[in-house]
């Protein structure tokens, strides 16, 4: 899929000025929109029904129905129009006549363009070429179209190229599928579905690039989450155990471009857990979602066979970078900033003068190691400065109880093991009031994301997130 900023090309416009004419003439003879028919069945659930059935049997059983949907084609030629209808379920040809439809609905037909919407009540029966067609005794032009998609070719905006590209709308229907799978795996496992704000008073405990907004009846400045896991653990605190949110997070730099700029995740809390059983739980949700979604656990993936329904790998941060890297790198010189910071270099990644070591490590594992990992791998053991509420590791205190799940070179999903410390939390958030909530009492907890945007782009083979976002924003 494609999305362009100028949906319209100068080519197109006298094309809209013609249709416009057209639409004038309908309103000078009655109703150009109108919303009295009935639709009786939809195309694809008729196609399946009949289209077993033979000729002569469908001619003596005169199957009438009434359906409705979007011109895609049409052809007029003598006696017999036809064209072809598209609805949600799929297509089915009609025919057009004198003799059934009346002089007058077949002349107005034969003015109609690609693209409109009609609703046609027929019979139901079947061509020489046994094709099945609803032989149209009344049709109507339900909605004019201005605009083709058919017409325009390259730079249609998303929605329009949902009209004529199939794989656009396979996408939405498998992102559809896994959102759906999640929450039912979850309904059926304790977890409680919960909102929280999007708007906060405070940048969260992660945002270093935040979205700042006023608020004028408040006279304050409120800001985009950058994630609902601080909140979610406030529900937690509350003694809400287990609970989701499918929710918009956002993020002001360079990582939301590539992501997307308003990014889906599922976002999740458990109390009395660790990140070891996040791990455990994202294995089960992506196996789920993958067969509800797509009908298979196995996935091609760049040119490669990924597996979903097995455990996944798990490696150290560390030691993914020294696998991918020149021999020799050290776990001293993988914390030393100048050293990080000359590979980074050379690798021609921008660099903050102000980064920490473990940004800098970070930053590197994004540049050499992570486009190379294709089969699932949990990524463990960031360190600090990159998980601000993740609990410390007991084997390092420098690194944490955190992980990211690659899959494809793409980051699907994150989790760690919460920080439920009052005063760790306030040395290391940027919101006092999440530390003042975590004084009631937070139990030990585990919290993830995983990524819809990602996990519909891996489904559906889409080479770019972009393509697997119902409306990816503009383009870069």
């Amino acid at each position: 899929m494609t999305d362009q900023a100028n949906p319209i090309s100068s080519d197109e416009e006298p094309l809209v000025a013609e249709r416009r004419a057209k639409l004038a003439r309908i309103r000078d003879m009655g109703s150009a929109y109108p919303n009295d028919f009935s639709r009786t069945q939809m195309m694809h659930p008729v196609s399946v029904k009949f289209r077993g059935v033979p000729a002569e049997e469908l001619a003596q059983r005169e199957i009438a129905l009434a359906v409705a949907g979007r011109l895609i084609s049409k052809r007029v030629d003598g006696e017999i129009s036809y064209g072809t209808l598209e609805d949600a379920s799929g297509r089915m040809q009609i025919a057009v006549s004198d003799a059934a439809s009346g002089k007058a609905g077949h002349a107005a037909y034969a003015l109609w363009d690609p693209g409109d919407i009609v609703g046609v009540e027929g019979i139901l029966y079947k061509t020489e070429d046994n094709e099945l067609t609803v032989r149209a005794h009344s049709i109507r032009l339900l909605a004019k179209s201005l605009r083709s998609a058919f017409d325009a070719g390259a730079g249609l905006p998303r929605y329009a190229q949902l009209i004529v590209d199939a794989d656009a709308r396979r996408h939405v229907a498998v992102r559809a599928r896994i959102l759906q799978a999640i929450r039912h795996l979850f309904s059926s496992t304790q977890y409680m579905e919960v909102e929280t704000p999007l708007l906060q008073a405070a940048t969260g405990a992660d945002a270093t690039d935040a979205f700042e907004t006023h608020h004028n009846a408040l006279g304050m400045s409120l800001y985009l989450r950058a994630s609902a896991l601080p909140y979610l653990a406030r529900l937690a605190v509350g003694g809400m155990e287990k609970i989701y949110e499918i929710n918009r997070c956002f993020r002001n730099d360079e990582r939301s471009v590539e992501q997307g700029l308003e990014p889906t995740l599922m976002e999740i809390i458990c109390a009395y857990s660790g990140y070891e059983y996040m791990m455990a739980l994202l294995e089960l949700v992506i196996a789920r979602a993958a067969k509800s979604a797509v009908g298979a656990t196995s996935v091609p993936v760049q040119g490669q066979t990924v597996e979903l329904a097995k455990p996944f790998a798990r490696i150290g941060l560390a030691e993914a970078i020294q696998r991918h890297a020149p021999a020799g790198w050290s776990e001293a010189q993988l914390r030393d900033r100048e050293f990080l910071a000359r590979q980074l270099k050379e690798h021609g990644v921008t660099l903050d003068g102000a980064a920490t070591w473990g940004r800098l490590q970070v930053a590197l594992f994004r540049a050499l190691v992570a486009p190379r990992l294709i089969e699932p791998v949990f990524v463990i053991d960031f360190p600090v400065d990159r998980s601000t509420l993740a609990r410390h590791s007991p084997r390092d205190a420098e690194l944490t109880e955190s992980f990211e799940l690659v899959i494809g070179g793409q980051t699907i999903a994150y989790g760690l093991s919460l920080v439920n410390d009052p005063a760790e939390l306030e040395r290391r958030t940027t919101d006092p009031e999440f530390a003042r909530a975590v004084e009631y009492g937070l139990p030990p907890s585990a919290g993830a994301g995983l990524a819809i945007d990602a996990m519909t782009m891996l489904l559906t083979g889409s080479s770019s997130l972009r393509d697997a976002a119902v409306f990816p924003g503009p383009p870069r």
